[in-house]
């Protein structure tokens, strides 16, 4: 549908989202506006010429280039997400179309319908992505908790990562769930009986976190999202919580 111009729009999406994105018909296929948005606001922040009063006059014609190519780019992707907002009615049975299959919204089954669906603008903060998602508006607050349980049911527990790692028998670890003398969690109760030292409960914490899966996985499984559509909201989400990091409020709203 776009192929006169694919070439261009794969430039511009290189352009806005940098050498660390890999870009692809797939990636420009479940491009949404607000992820192009965020890209460029980032890169005008770096970029545009009044961010860097000091700079001297080579410099400074090379960021109105980059910036003039950013801008341009920008208003390439622009289009292109417009008129394919626009042709989305007369779409073709057999192309895909990532939102509509995607957005659990569309599917009215009658336990969708009570679920819970924010509408409105992403809050600027930083989020996680569970949150981002529903911010979003692509799941429901209930698939959101339903992700956690799943992804706290995935991860090993310290007591088993600990007996792995040879750090406690099975006697301690049945000791340290059972104990009434100290309460907490269960690292909180190893260290409070003198049966594991604070670096080995952080240890232990951080093995635990890296080992469970990445609460994406979840709805990719359920069907909610696919995966290259989550690649794309994953990046979108990146650059959220960058924006928000380095900016109270986009200097370039566009």
């Amino acid at each position: 549908m776009y192929e006169a111009h694919e070439a261009e729009l794969l430039s511009a999406c290189r352009v806005l989202f940098g050498p660390d994105v890999e870009v692809t018909m797939d990636f420009l296929w479940y491009l949404q506006p607000e992820g192009a948005k965020l890209a460029y606001r980032k890169r005008a922040r770096e970029s545009h010429p009044d961010a860097h009063p000091w700079a001297r006059c080579e410099q400074r014609k090379h960021l109105q280039e980059e910036f003039y190519h950013l801008s341009n780019a920008y208003q390439t992707l622009q289009s292109y997400l417009a008129s394919r907002k626009k042709a989305q009615p007369g779409r073709s049975a057999d192309q895909p179309n990532p939102v509509q299959r995607s957005n659990p919204r569309t599917q009215c089954t009658q336990q969708q319908l009570r679920e819970l669906y924010y509408q409105g603008p992403v809050p600027w903060i930083e989020l996680k992505l569970g949150r981002y998602l529903y911010f979003r508006g692509l799941v429901s607050y209930q698939a959101v908790l339903q992700a956690l349980n799943w992804q706290r049911m995935q991860r090993p527990t310290i007591g088993a990562l600990a007996r792995r790692w040879g750090w406690l028998s099975d006697t301690a670890v049945h000791r340290i769930l059972q104990t009434e003398q100290v309460s907490g969690r269960f690292g909180q109760r190893a260290r409070r009986l003198g049966l594991l030292s604070h670096e080995q409960v952080q240890t232990l914490l951080t093995a635990q976190q890296r080992a469970q899966k990445r609460i994406g996985e979840f709805f990719v499984v359920q069907g909610l999202l696919q995966e290259m559509q989550l690649a794309i909201l994953d990046c979108e989400h990146l650059l959220h919580n960058r924006a928000v990091a380095t900016s109270c409020r986009p200097p370039y709203d566009a």
